[in-house]
């Protein structure tokens, strides 16, 4: 009778063992290696405050609505555009708005910023907080209009 077992390739018999390919067998699992901490060169700089970006907490509100539905709340860093707003103002609104339209009141006198969506708040020197106004026209397309009948 003939055994069911293959002869290594070595011509060794074989021991029932697969041969260890290196891959998800069971071996010495390697540690993770922690990252070193920073170490500056010049110690009486403290890198911490020049590496965090100043934030600005935004109000934005719709203009002509009392409704918690035109109101929003964010903190932004003072690196976003103000182009940026406008697309957060639309992802809101599920992107039913086109003409988006920013305002900023400064003593009393609403300012209209859409010659400046590209400007971050840096550039304009605003700090702190800020009050954002917006008004936009919705989008008319016939496919939206037919269940309104």
């Amino acid at each position: 009778m003939k055994k069911n077992s293959r002869p290594s390739s070595k011509g060794k018999p074989s021991s029932g063992k697969k041969p260890d390919s290196g891959k998800g067998g069971k071996g010495k699992k390697k540690g993770k290696k922690e990252a070193e901490p920073f170490v500056s060169k010049y110690p009486d700089i403290d890198y911490t405050n020049l590496m965090t970006v100043p934030k600005i907490d935004l109000r934005i509100k719709l203009i002509n609505t009392k409704s918690e539905f035109g109101y929003m709340e964010i903190t932004v860093p003072s690196t976003y555009s103000l182009a940026k707003i406008v697309e957060l103002i639309n992802i809101k609104h599920s992107f039913s708005c086109k003409n988006i339209k920013l305002f900023m009141e400064i003593s009393g006198v609403r300012k209209n910023l859409d010659k400046l969506l590209y400007l971050n708040f840096q550039e304009l020197d605003q700090k702190g907080e800020l009050d954002l106004f917006y008004e936009f026209d919705p989008v008319i397309h016939p496919l939206l209009e037919a269940g309104l009948v």
